[in-house]
């Protein structure tokens, strides 16, 4: 079920789109992409699981498709996200999007936790990572990852 932060979170990334556009597509300025990052963030509420959850729902809705400019705004968002967060980062919990994908999740739902999981998490759910993404113009990158994540181990 999703957390009061996690709707918050899903809303307002959702609306940094093209308005009344199907399929949905982003559509963000850096400053106002960090700015709504920064405000979701915010101490002492805003956490990581939060943002990752509200993202990781919004890219399950019917009307996200995987395209190179969701995937840019994927990259975008976790940048933002992981950078100036990264001791947060190392110590959130990701079970639950471990699991998601393991339950079965969009391809851009896929796309997002092939970057957004730890390398040491990726082998749990490497085979429904790359089951869904199979189809997509991301499936040699996601192939590429996954090698690298296995050897780090």
């Amino acid at each position: 079920m999703e957390s009061q932060p996690q709707k918050a979170a899903r809303v307002m990334l959702s609306r940094l789109s093209v308005p009344d556009l199907a399929p949905w597509q982003p559509a963000w300025s850096s400053v106002l992409l960090h700015a709504t990052l920064a405000q979701l963030l915010e101490p002492p509420e805003g956490r990581i699981e939060d943002v990752l959850g509200g993202l990781w729902s919004h890219l399950g809705s019917a009307d996200v498709v995987l395209t190179q400019l969701v995937s840019t705004f994927v990259l975008e968002v976790l940048k933002l996200t992981f950078v100036p967060n990264r001791t947060r980062y190392e110590a959130a919990d990701f079970s639950w999007l471990v699991a998601g994908v393991n339950e079965g999740c969009s391809q851009a739902q896929a796309y997002f936790a092939l970057h957004a999981l730890p390398p040491r998490l990726t082998a749990e759910c490497r085979v429904a990572l790359l089951e869904t993404l199979t189809s997509t113009k991301f499936a040699g990158l996601a192939r590429q990852m996954l090698v690298r994540a296995t050897a780090a181990r």
